[in-house]
């Protein structure tokens, strides 16, 4: 009877402690958890849009490779985007200047401008170059250009053969990357000046244009050895047209000189066409005379023959 007693006190005992035990194992488990909980957030975090994997510089940003994590509040990196929609609307075009490792912040300091070229270089189509051009004030002022527009180059140039000046379409539906330091029609900045006219602030005198490695080419010529102009053009018609050029003779009031009718005549070989007269001349002596008058008769003149005096002084 002893013996049994003494069984189920022990039995009590050990069922105490262990009760005791697993308490003491909760509580302190709870009063770790909490600590820990304090010394990593302070209670309060806030969300950052991070890498999901690693970027690498130039890499285009898509919903893909970014998500939303939660973050400490003090730690939250200047420049940071609480959304992944926020970032992608605020950095249209924009990608990483250096690299991004997965988990890490994605921040507006560490991520390209489209305002320069590391951002122009994004909005290019594969194979496509871009090349800025000087446009003249009226185009820029009354704001005939804009991001994403159709246009074509016109070059006015002299002829090397010295046959004067002429124009014609150099390079024919190009794309405007941007106008001035604006790439997108819907953020440029409007600055309402006194006198109440609409002004684009940073509006410049130059163009981005987007081209082929061709057109490029012959852009960089006429804009060294004469002047460009940009024609507008409609954004859907994406026809190549042949023009002839322009030369002031086509539209001169005096029409068209004998010389310039013989040069359009001529064919491309510049042999003349038709039938040419021929002109035959007598011939001629060519007497030398020293003296400083202006023309001395020589001893063939008073003889009625056809001579050409050269004088020499």
């Amino acid at each position: 009877m002893r013996s049994s007693v003494k069984t189920g006190a022990s039995r009590l005992g050990a069922l105490g402690f262990l009760a005791i035990a697993l308490g003491c194992a909760a509580l302190a488990a709870f009063t770790i958890g909490n600590s820990m909980k304090s010394s990593y957030s302070g209670t309060r975090v806030a969300p950052v849009v991070v890498a999901t994997a690693e970027l690498k510089a130039g890499q285009p940003l898509t919903r893909d490779v970014l998500v939303v994590r939660e973050w400490p509040e003090d730690a939250v990196p200047a420049g940071s985007f609480a959304t992944v929609e926020l970032l992608l609307a605020s950095a249209q075009h924009a990608t990483p200047t250096v690299g991004i490792l997965a988990g890490e912040p994605v921040v507006a300091a560490r991520l390209s401008s489209s305002r320069q070229g590391t951002g122009i270089a994004s909005m290019l189509s594969p194979r496509m170059r871009a090349i800025a051009v000087a446009v003249d004030d009226a185009a820029g002022y009354t704001g005939l250009l804009y991001p994403g527009a159709a246009v074509d180059i016109l070059a006015t140039m002299r002829d090397p053969m010295g046959r004067g000046p002429s124009s014609k379409i150099a390079v024919q539906a190009a794309r405007v990357l941007s106008v001035g330091l604006d790439t997108d029609v819907a953020t440029r900045r409007i600055a309402r000046t006194e006198e109440g006219l609409d002004k684009t602030a940073d509006r410049g005198t130059f163009v981005t244009l987007e081209v082929t490695p061709e057109d490029a080419e012959i852009l960089a010529v006429a804009r060294s050895e004469g002047r460009i102009d940009i024609v507008l053009r409609n954004a859907t018609d994406d026809a190549i047209v042949e023009t002839t050029g322009a030369r002031p003779e086509k539209f001169s009031a005096f029409g068209p000189t004998d010389e310039a009718v013989a040069l359009a005549a001529a064919p491309a070989d510049g042999a003349p066409k038709g039938n040419v007269p021929t002109v035959k001349r007598k011939n001629r002596s060519i007497q030398l005379v020293a003296s400083d008058k202006s023309d001395v008769p020589s001893k063939s003149s008073s003889t009625g023959g056809a001579i050409e005096v050269l004088n020499a002084k």
